[in-house]
Parts: C-alpha cells; sequence; structure tokens
C-alpha cells in the first residue's frame, strides 16, 4: 500500500477509535477501545443470547496493526480484571477475549439461587486471581476448595474444558455452537467475494447485507474477522471528483479453505 493510501487507512481506523472513546469512561488504552468497539458490531441486531460478547484477538489486528502493543495492553486488562482470555484451540487464530462482567453477567444472570454462589465463587476466586489460560484439577480442589461435583457444574456450565489429564481450559457458555456459527459465517463471505469480478466488493455494499440468517451473526463483526485474519485486505482508491475515500475488500494472498 502506498503512503497516501496508508495515511487514508490510519484516518479512518483513528475516526473509529475517537467515535467510541466519546461514549465510554474509564478506558485504559486503546486496545480496550477496540474491543468495545468489535463488541458493539457483535450487538447489532444479534438474534440469540446463547453466548456472551466474544471478540476474537486476531479481529482487533483490523484496528491495532502493532501487534506487539496490542498483545502487551491485553497483559494490561487481564491484569486489571477487565477481561478474560480464552484459547479455544492450538492456533493462535483460535485465542479471543471477554470483558470479564459480561462474562459473569452472562452465566450467572441464568442460574438460580443455589448456582449462583458457585458460580460466584468461581469469578471472583478463580477467574479474578489467575492469568492463565485454565487450571489444573488439584488447584481447584485443593486451593479454591471446589468439589467434583462443583467442578461438573462448572463443565457443565461450558466455563471448563477438559484439555488433558486433570488440566481444565477457561471457557465460555456454548462456545461450541459459536465457533461453528463464526466459521461458517466467514466462509458465507467469502464465497460472496469470490464471486464478484476481480474477487473484491465495495465495504459498504458489504455491509448492507442483513445479518446472515443461517449464522446469526452481523456482517460488520464478521468483517473484522476477515481482514484481521488476513483473508482479505482493504483497499482504499479516492474518487477525485467526488472527494470522497472508496474502500474496497478484495482478497489477500492467503488461502481460503476455510
Amino acid at each position: 500500500m502506498n503512503r497516501k493510501r496508508k495515511l487514508n487507512e490510519d484516518k479512518e481506523i483513528e475516526g473509529k477509535i475517537n467515535s467510541e472513546l466519546r461514549n465510554f469512561s474509564n478506558i485504559s488504552n486503546d486496545t480496550e477501545v477496540a474491543i468495545l468497539f468489535i463488541k458493539n458490531k457483535l450487538l447489532e441486531n444479534r438474534q440469540n443470547n446463547l453466548f456472551p460478547p466474544v471478540v476474537f484477538v486476531h479481529q482487533l489486528y483490523d484496528i491495532i496493526e502493532n501487534k506487539t502493543i496490542l498483545n502487551r495492553q491485553i497483559e494490561i486488562l487481564r491484569n486489571e480484571k477487565k477481561i478474560v482470555l480464552i484459547h479455544l484451540g492450538n492456533e493462535n487464530n483460535m485465542r479471543v477475549v471477554i470483558f470479564f462482567d459480561d462474562l459473569k453477567n452472562h452465566v450467572i444472570s441464568k442460574r438460580d439461587l443455589a448456582e449462583k454462589s458457585l458460580f460466584q465463587k468461581f469469578f471472583d476466586k478463580v477467574l479474578s486471581s489467575t492469568s492463565d489460560i485454565g487450571i489444573s484439577r488439584l488447584d481447584l480442589m485443593i486451593k479454591f476448595k471446589f468439589s467434583e461435583k462443583d467442578i461438573r457444574c462448572l463443565v457443565n456450565a461450558g466455563l471448563l474444558i477438559l484439555n488433558e489429564t486433570n488440566i481444565f481450559w477457561f471457557s465460555f457458555p456454548s462456545a461450541g455452537i459459536f465457533m461453528r456459527k463464526f466459521i461458517k459465517g466467514r466462509q458465507t463471505l467469502i464465497n460472496i467475494i469470490k464471486k464478484r469480478k476481480f474477487g473484491e466488493i465495495l465495504q459498504s455494499e458489504l455491509e448492507k447485507l442483513p445479518t446472515l440468517k443461517s449464522v446469526q451473526l452481523p456482517v460488520k463483526y464478521l468483517i473484522h474477522d476477515l481482514v484481521g485474519g488476513n483473508f482479505v485486505k482493504w483497499s482504499f482508491i479516492t474518487d477525485c471528483e467526488l472527494e470522497t475515500l472508496i474502500v474496497y475488500l478484495a482478497f489477500a494472498d492467503v488461502n481460503f479453505a476455510g
């Protein structure tokens, strides 16, 4: 991308961040703003409440290109107990962040009074005190005083996934359903772009598509996956007569198998 187009892209991203800053207070850093921005895209026209507002780390690359800064600021937010970092697989693009309060409220609001104390303890004692992506059964039982019955309840709720013998990864309710919808949504948009001449489409045209019924995820939310994951790239063209910036989405040089 040449210098002029790069400057236009930076202005576009700066406009996104400044817009979010006007709507929120107590912001720690730019990464928190970016998470809020993409989270709000997910909440637009969302058609179910099976899972909390989830943001993939690679979606944030669409807004904050410097991965070193991004990862450093994610750690700051984790240490401040503002977000939870969850690994949905061994691949780097399977990392998601969820605001701590969003996850907590999503889980506890669906529980009866007898269960709420257990989940409250899990959030207040476990998730708020560890920076790891998982925890051992031994720590749950010895350090945090959870019984086998408690652990089964946490697993059934989708908060713990057995990764290997006696080691659990942290997760969120309906994570498997969410991933299937997310990947299907990605492939749907890729197929739409592939069918266009030269493999490109106006961003504004793509954004006008309604929420994909088959995946129930907003198109604007999925676009950040395509760009942040390097499935497509931004292409900026200035219309001199109209003095406007035309934004295209075009295929990047990557494998689109899924």
